[in-house]
């Protein structure tokens, strides 16, 4: 199965060293070292005792002693035994504990060693502070530094700390002005991941010899600083995938995205998982066919190749075959043209190899979710409503009324049979063809009013009536959505537009909420979807508010 394979538990190398009292792991990045959230068992600890488990047949024990932040990769020891606990415990709280670190730091100019001692303080909001020595509540942090190499402005160094502070190398390199890359929180140059690794550990023993691991830097940082070709494709999966393993192993969905471009260090690729299938996104002129192999090679039971042109709404049928095949370049056909994904254990339908388009926006995951847990007894409006993903939502979450407005009447009878697939009371949708903004003029005048309004229009949108683009549109759009939102009822708002910030999003709601005389009483901004990271200081592609009335 591709979760298997493309997404395991752990993969065997990560094991560094292993006795009968302690396991030596190479923590991955982007891998949490406790629970992300209550019930999860995406955690390093989970994931390694459920590994040792099926490699040796019984209940693992796995005990706690040390931590690395989430974008840290590298070293980590667990307790395999609670015999061990003792020992190890008096080896970090009497920091007998050797820890070596690497960093690739940009626009730095360090001495070639230099020893560290400086007064961290908590600054709140998880950032740690350099303070004059002697700040009321600061802590002695003591780090060894030295320079492993330089090319240009880049440099890789090796870091020896005494003192186990929270973001202490982070914000000791940031105080020199030279952070981390990929640290925006310290300012360190844009990049995929944190280049911070743990290399180096030696751990004393009670009546043995101590403990000693180290492993190399890890090469996508040795590339990083010697600015030398591109990253391994195999690094790059692997590091995306350990970034969706949560919701690669989330039971009750199946359906997400792997690769979200230049945010998993593959500009120009976005790689969706639908079950065993994936679909590729190509924005450039690259040849598809070696990625998809490779996929194939990971798991994936056949790949479907979409390549994206800036403009695809001028596109002809013919066109659109050619840029999106409807059979896979790698792999096998899925059984059916049509097939069923789950989304937090909610049945919606794709199509695979029908155009550009599956029939489902896979960014939308999490606001599907929020309209599914705010619909209960509501009367929900769904605008742009496509295949009527979110109706599907807002009535699987109780809604006594959905009505769905979509130019396209095709795309509406794919919702209709949507809603019969997960077993949806249809009798509470209705469907309306027709431009959503005379939809939106003619509920206003009838007097008609939503508790829950739904809107995720296109970038361009062009009908007989009217002629949308985001943007310059987006307060007018905003203000009839207010014109039909019922007292004390919530307006979902998104956009893909990439030129559109979320800043901009806000103020077409502040805006309108001024020209139709009707405060709001919030304006949330909604975080954007967990599995589409991007580059640290940009901006996510897709923006998001929850407005309320």
């Amino acid at each position: 199965m591709l979760r298997d394979v493309a997404f395991p538990v752990l993969r065997p190398s990560a094991i560094c060293f292993e006795d009968a009292d302690v396991v030596v792991v190479d923590k991955p990045p982007f891998v949490p070292t406790q629970a992300s959230r209550e019930g999860a068992r995406d955690d390093l600890p989970a994931r390694v005792a459920a590994f040792l488990s099926v490699r040796d047949g019984g209940e693992a024990y796995v005990g706690t002693h040390q931590r690395l932040d989430q974008a840290t990769s590298g070293l980590i020891v667990y307790a395999k035994r609670r015999e061990a606990n003792a020992w190890l415990a008096r080896a970090f709280e009497g920091r007998e504990v050797d820890k070596t670190y690497v960093a690739a730091v940009l626009g730095a100019r360090l001495p070639a060693e230099a020893r560290w001692e400086d007064a961290l303080l908590d600054a709140g909001g998880d950032e740690t502070k350099v303070v004059p020595a002697g700040t009321r509540g600061a802590q002695r942090a003591v780090t060894e530094m030295r320079v492993l190499e330089r090319s240009g402005d880049r440099a890789l160094v090796s870091l020896r700390i005494e003192t186990g502070r929270t973001h202490q190398i982070r914000a000791q390199l940031a105080h020199r002005r030279a952070p981390i890359a990929g640290d925006a929180w310290y300012g360190g140059a844009p990049w995929r991941r944190l280049a911070l690794a743990s290399v180096g550990l030696r751990i004393p023993r009670p009546d043995a010899s101590p403990i000693g691991v180290a492993i190399d830097p890890p090469g996508s940082i040795v590339r990083f600083v010697a600015q030398r070709g591109e990253e391994a494709l195999e690094t790059l999966l692997a590091d995306a995938a350990e970034r969706r393993f949560g919701v690669a192993h989330d039971a009750s969905t199946s359906c997400f995205r792997w690769v979200n471009e230049a945010g998993d260090g593959m500009p120009g690729v976005a790689l969706d998982v639908y079950g065993e299938h994936v679909v590729l996104h190509a924005y450039d002129e690259r040849d598809a066919t070696p990625l998809a192999e490779a996929l194939c090679a990971r798991g994936a039971a056949g790949v479907y190749l979409k390549r994206r042109p800036k403009r695809a709404s001028t596109l002809d049928d013919e066109a659109t075959r050619e840029l999106a095949p409807a059979e896979p370049i790698a792999g096998r056909a899925t059984a059916d043209a049509e097939i069923e994904v789950r989304e937090s254990g909610l049945p919606l339908l794709v199509r695979l190899g029908d155009g550009l388009s599956t029939g489902l926006f896979l960014d939308q995951r999490a606001n599907r979710a929020r309209v599914r847990a705010e619909s209960p007894g509501a009367r929900v409006l769904n605008l742009f409503s496509y295949t009527c993903a979110f109706s599907i939502a807002a009535a699987a979450g109780g809604a006594i009324e959905v009505v769905s407005v979509d130019a396209a009447k095709k795309q509406l009878e794919r919702g209709t049979r949507g809603f019969a697939h997960a077993g949806l009371d249809a009798s509470v949708h209705e469907t309306i063809a027709d431009d959503a903004f005379a939809v939106l003029d003619r509920l206003a005048r009838r007097g008609r009013t939503f508790d829950l309004v739904v809107c995720d229009p296109p970038t361009y949108s062009s009908t007989k009536r009217t002629r949308f683009t985001s943007g310059k549109m987006w307060s007018e759009l905003a203000a009839r959505l207010l014109r039909v939102l019922a007292p004390g009822g919530r307006i979902l708002a998104t956009s893909n537009d990439r030129r559109l910030s979320q800043r901009d999003l806000r103020a077409a709601f502040q805006a309108a909420a001024r020209d139709v005389g009707r405060p709001l009483a919030q304006l949330k901004d909604l975080p954007p979807p967990v599995d589409y990271p991007v580059l640290p200081g940009s901006e996510p592609h897709l923006k998001a508010v929850l407005a309320r009335g």
